[in-house]
């Protein structure tokens, strides 16, 4: 948010020396502000990256937009090294792909281990046939299962 304390403190300061005073000092640029920040970069505007604030213990942890938009340009100033952010692109892309990747995994693993955790529990004839086979060939089996009808129980 730009309040007029960042405003003046950072992008209207032709007198600093700080490589921030034309810049803005944003928050969460990375994920919720990163459309945000492209749509700067691409208008011509130096957008930097602040690390979030530390809550002061007397505001309990709460959230105060004109105390953290002072602090962001307090920051950005007094730092040597801006960070910059991490604009769109193949990095993104690439950091995507692998969060998908993991993703995926993950489920093959947990669909796997039910799938062990029900041939355990299955009738004993199914059982047998299930466990000669390998994973893909027991999943493949498994796929092509129907309802069985159930043995008649003899009569009391």
């Amino acid at each position: 948010m730009r309040t007029p304390a960042v405003t003046d403190a950072c992008w209207t300061s032709p007198t600093s020396t700080s490589p921030a005073a034309a810049a803005g000092p944003w928050e969460g640029i990375g994920s919720y502000g990163a459309g945000l920040a492209s749509f700067l970069d691409q208008a011509g505007e130096q957008v930097v990256e602040v690390c979030r604030p530390k809550r002061a213990a007397n505001r309990g942890g709460r959230k105060t937009d004109m105390l953290d938009a002072i602090r962001a340009a307090k920051e950005a100033l007094a730092t040597e090294h801006l960070i910059q952010p991490r604009l769109r692109g193949e990095r993104k892309a690439l950091r995507i792909l692998l969060g998908s990747r993991q993703g995926a995994v993950l489920a093959s693993t947990a669909a796997i281990n039910q799938l062990k955790a029900l041939i355990v529990s299955a009738p004993d004839n199914l059982r047998a046939e299930l466990r000669k086979l390998k994973r893909p060939a027991q999943v493949t089996h498994c796929a092509q299962l129907r309802d069985r009808p159930a043995p008649p129980h003899p009569g009391p």
